[in-house]
């Protein structure tokens, strides 16, 4: 009997215990979501700001922390809206520069840098991933707002003071530097109207800066020393011959202004040229890459540099390099300039009676339009010393060696290309024949490289 009892029992209790192992495979089992709150949706209140970073631990190793932070200074920054007033100095500018989406960026790049009073909510991670939830009052931020505006205004109202001083007395350079410097202090509100009060009148200050700093950029003069200047090609050129002079509106010489200078058809070495304690700024020398005709210079105040003296902000550069200032302009006539020729050419000690090398050169220099002259005076000059001696004889053959040299100076004597003729061989049926090899020789690197060597080196052409 207890026998049958204990196998009734384990019949009974197999099937059980399948059926419960079959149940605790089946079963799915959902996983507990442990974020907080503001990881699974952004919170919103009214009174706050609300800023949200985050930040892989695996990518950003060591730093993921702090880039967390900036990624929600970044957030927070962010729900800061930027509103842009009819009357403000970035609505005037709209309406030809393409200035909103850039000043809206640098505006929250900024805020997020100046952001004070935030505090930190919470702080979530993972063995990945690194949280952190930042907030700010409202109020305590436009209080705070407020205060930079005004400290702003502020700074920007003595400045406008200080350039319209400048200004008055013709000190315009100056009055331009302290515009800028006037616009950089509000312009993290150049959306805003920024009504001031000025001598009982109500005005909106960054409009009023930015017409200010456009007349003052505008009526700096520039006048040539002259409207056309012609200039022989290789002379060097006397100081102030080929320039400008930098005058206020009130007809003040301008020193240490910049002065972008443009050459038509040639590259400037120097381009950007500073005005002297006489206003003058003009060129030491002339390209060698310039059309021999000549070309027109003009000059223009270089606003690029006076910008960079002032301000940092790449919105008050891109702002004020719209500008444009006044400009001049000059013609300057190129001329050939007058070439002394002195030839003595001699075989074995005695004079020949043709100057091949004389009348060669003298050929090159007319054909490209200069004046040459054999004696008085004259702007180069050129000398030939060639002579040739026996070099020799082999078999029925003769031969005669050339010596001397080719230079060329300025009228002053001073050395400016020289060609050594060494040992320059002609070989032929007789010593006087020879000789005339020689001299032709010669005479085919003059026609092939020495006159072109010449006027390269000396004339730039």
């Amino acid at each position: 009997m207890r026998i049958f009892l204990l196998l009734t029992i384990l019949v009974v209790t197999i099937p059980l215990s399948s059926c419960k192992s079959k149940k605790d495979a089946n079963q799915v089992l959902i996983p507990v979501d442990d974020r907080p709150y503001w990881v699974k949706s952004r919170p919103i209140d009214p009174n706050t700001y609300v800023g949200i970073g985050s930040a892989r631990k695996l990518s950003s190793g060591a730093d993921h922390i702090q880039i967390a932070k900036n990624q929600a200074l970044t957030d927070l920054a962010s729900e800061i809206s930027i509103e842009v007033s009819g009357s403000s100095l970035l609505n005037q500018m709209e309406n030809n520069f393409e200035y909103k989406e850039r000043f809206q960026s640098n505006i929250r790049t900024k805020t997020a840098k100046q952001l004070r009073g935030y505090e930190i909510q919470d702080v979530y991670e993972t063995p990945t991933q690194y949280w952190v939830y930042y907030t700010l009052e409202k109020s305590k931020y436009q209080r705070e707002l407020e205060q930079r505006r005004k400290n702003a205004t502020e700074l920007a109202v003595q400045l406008r003071r200080q350039a319209q001083s400048f200004y008055l007395n013709g000190k315009d350079q100056e009055a331009i530097e302290s515009y800028l410097k006037a616009l950089e202090a509000i312009s993290d509100f150049w959306n805003e109207p920024l009504k001031v009060d000025d001598n009982g009148s109500e005005i909106f200050l960054g409009n009023t800066l930015y017409t200010e700093l456009t007349t003052a950029i505008r009526n700096v003069r520039i006048e040539p020393i002259k409207d056309e200047i012609e200039w022989k090609i290789g002379l060097s050129l006397p100081r102030n011959l080929v320039g400008f002079q930098m005058r206020s509106h009130e007809g003040n010489l301008l020193p240490n202004i910049p002065v972008f200078l443009n050459l038509s058809d040639a590259r400037l070495k120097d381009p950007t040229l500073y005005s002297d304690q006489n206003g003058l700024v003009s060129l030491s020398e002339l390209p060698q890459n310039m059309d021999s005709k000549g070309g027109r210079l003009t000059a223009t105040v270089n606003m690029v540099e006076i910008i960079d003296r002032s301000t940092e902000d790449p919105i008050i550069g891109l702002m004020a390099s719209s500008i444009k200032p006044a400009e001049a302009s000059l013609q300057l006539k190129l001329v050939k300039p007058t070439i002394l020729l002195i030839s003595e050419e001699s075989e074995f000690g005695e004079s020949r009676n043709s100057q091949v090398l004389l009348n060669t050169m003298e050929s090159a220099f007319l054909k490209d339009g200069f004046a040459v002259k054999s004696s008085g005076d004259a702007d180069f000059v050129m000398e030939i010393l060639a002579n040739t001696e026996n070099g020799g004889q082999m078999d029925s053959f003769y031969s005669a060696l050339l010596t001397g040299r080719i230079r060329l100076s300025d009228k002053n004597g001073k050395l400016i290309h020289q060609v050594n003729l060494d040992r320059v061989k002609g070989v032929q049926l007789d010593y006087k024949r020879a000789s005339e090899d020689a001299f032709s020789k010669v005479k085919t690197e003059i026609d092939r490289r020495y006159y072109k060597d010449f006027i390269r080196i000396a004339f730039g052409l």
